[in-house]
């Protein structure tokens, strides 16, 4: 593989395509969540507890994550578990019953901790390596890769094909993409800025800082607000709006779309409105729009609400992401592991919440936790009024090096 495509460096396409790959199998699973609860015959609650067998894995994975960045570089990382992230979808094909599906979940989650800290990690050793910022472009190949799954589900759940016919095509599409682009990886690198204030030879930190802790639990309720529509946003508008399941399967896929568009331009805009007005504005936004999605009886609604809401989230992640990130005196990769576990930490709460409220009040009154989730983003964005933003921090960055 060349060191350029198209002048765009190889290790930045090679980045770009693990967030896009993982946002394009988590999409597919989520999109296909009626026909995998008709293959499985299980209920709402079985669900809820299949995804929370999707957040004790990914606990899992992250838990021996902070042992393993250690040891092995972030690329080879990366490489083992896109590869068993991908595999998964051949394992749940095979799925008859409630034991097999949470199985899958379980081993999924695991995978997808390693691919999301691994992912995230690289696109900061690019930020850092290249003095450019690259984590909203990456985070928005999530997105991108998200709609195209949700495109692709919505497609076979119309066309009435089996639900393997779907998962095999995408397996097989992955791993050729996988093996042609999916190589040129840059080495981990250290953080400029953990020397920035007492010399090169300053011992780093032992202890994480409570504001990579305080970024940790924002982001936690950012996976909750568009985690939610992307798990439950399916069987929400087939059992209480009324809507075909080909259409309900385009719901995640619109919301990536806004939420790709806004991180595609994320970096033009964190110029022109800092991060603070960025995340007060996109929650206030993000909570109208969940309101709306709640009350309102027609299922086409409901899609454009959560893709606004989508818009107003988006830049939730990059911003305190990158924050951690750069954090003085915290390796990228532990800031980035330490982010993530408390993410994805909430998923051991969250989907079996949402399943026992929807079993006993509604899957339209669940939906008032992802609501407070954004409440809270929307309270704690005051704390970044007054921090340096992302350019500040890059700049900073540039001139030390």
């Amino acid at each position: 593989m060349p060191d350029k495509i198209f002048g765009i460096r190889a290790s930045t396409i090679a980045c770009l395509f693990y967030f896009l790959c993982s946002g394009l199998v988590y999409s597919q699973v989520t999109s296909r969540m009626p026909a995998l609860k008709e293959q499985t015959g299980v209920d709402p609650a079985g669900i809820g507890l299949a995804l929370m067998c999707l957040g004790i894995g990914s606990i899992g994975g992250f838990i021996t994550i902070g042992i393993i960045t250690k040891y092995i570089q972030s690329k080879y990382l990366l490489k083992t578990s896109c590869l068993l992230f991908i595999l998964e979808l051949g394992f749940l094909t095979l799925a008859n019953n409630l034991f097999w599906l949470c199985a899958c979940f379980a081993l999924s989650g695991v995978a997808f901790a390693w691919l999301e800290v691994a992912a995230n990690t690289q696109a900061i050793n690019l930020e850092i390596a290249f003095k450019r910022a690259y984590i909203s472009i990456m985070q928005g190949g999530f997105c991108l890769g998200a709609l195209l799954g949700s495109i692709m589900a919505s497609a076979f759940a119309f066309s009435g094909l089996p639900l393997a016919y779907n998962f095999i095509s995408l397996l097989v599409v992955t791993l050729i993409l996988f093996l042609l682009i999916g190589q040129k990886l840059i080495d981990d690198q250290n953080n400029p800025s953990a020397d920035s204030k007492d010399g090169p030879n300053t011992k780093r930190r032992e202890r994480i800082p409570f504001f990579v802790v305080f970024c940790g639990l924002l982001a936690m309720c950012a996976y909750c607000a568009d985690g939610s529509v992307a798990e439950w946003g399916v069987l929400l508008l087939t059992t209480a709006k009324g809507a075909h399941e080909g259409e309900a399967a385009l719901v995640y896929g619109i919301l990536s779309f806004f939420m790709a568009v806004t991180r595609f331009s994320g970096n033009m805009l964190q110029k022109r409105f800092g991060d603070f007005k960025l995340l007060f504005g996109g929650t206030l936004l993000a909570i109208c729009c969940e309101l709306i999605a709640i009350n309102t009886t027609s299922p086409w609604v409901c899609i454009a609400a959560f893709a606004f809401l989508g818009m107003g989230v988006a830049p939730v992640m990059p911003i305190i992401l990158s924050h951690a990130g750069h954090y003085p005196g915290i390796r990228p990769s532990l800031a980035a592991t330490v982010v993530s576990i408390l993410a994805y930490s909430g998923m051991l709460v969250i989907p079996p919440s949402l399943g026992y409220v929807a079993n006993h009040f509604g899957l339209e009154r669940a939906f008032f936790i992802p609501l407070g989730c954004i409440t809270f983003i929307f309270c704690s964005s005051f704390a970044f009024r007054r921090r340096k933003t992302t350019e500040d921090i890059m700049a900073t960055n540039n001139k030390e090096s």
